[in-house]
């Protein structure tokens, strides 16, 4: 999705942020009309990104954010193919394997793709990704 922190996303708060099941069921319930959509896309079109997509969105030459453009020539700017990009957390859909009430995230302030956060914790940013078109 081009905006990286829709607040009309189901069940965000004013920032676009949410609990981890909150997060994973606001993707699936995206839909054209939503978040600036127009798209055609319908609900069950969007998901939550795994931890492995939003590593290979980090770009670890950069910090606030961690994110280059779309050209890959330099760092990423306000409306240069995203817009509302925060240097902070997002949710992935990955659990982690040996704690289930935990789950993946990336913080797009330093590029670190591997930070641990408990599922129930609402100050996470969703960025919806869905596939090819």
């Amino acid at each position: 999705m081009k905006d990286a922190s829709c607040a009309d996303l189901a069940g965000t708060n004013s920032y676009g942020q949410a609990a981890w099941m909150t997060a994973l069921t606001a993707a699936q319930l995206l839909a054209d009309g939503i978040c600036d959509l127009s798209d055609s896309s319908v609900a069950g079109d969007w998901r939550l990104p795994s931890v492995n997509e939003f590593q290979s969105l980090s770009d670890y030459e950069y910090t606030y954010p961690a994110l280059s453009n779309g050209a890959g020539t330099g760092q990423w700017t306000e409306g240069d193919v995203f817009w509302n990009v925060k240097s902070n957390e997002y949710w992935s859909s990955t659990s982690v394997a040996n704690q289930p009430w935990r789950a993946w995230d990336v913080n797009f302030a330093g590029g670190s793709a591997y930070t641990l956060r408990a599922k129930s914790l609402t100050f996470v940013y969703v960025w919806p990704v869905r596939g090819g078109l």
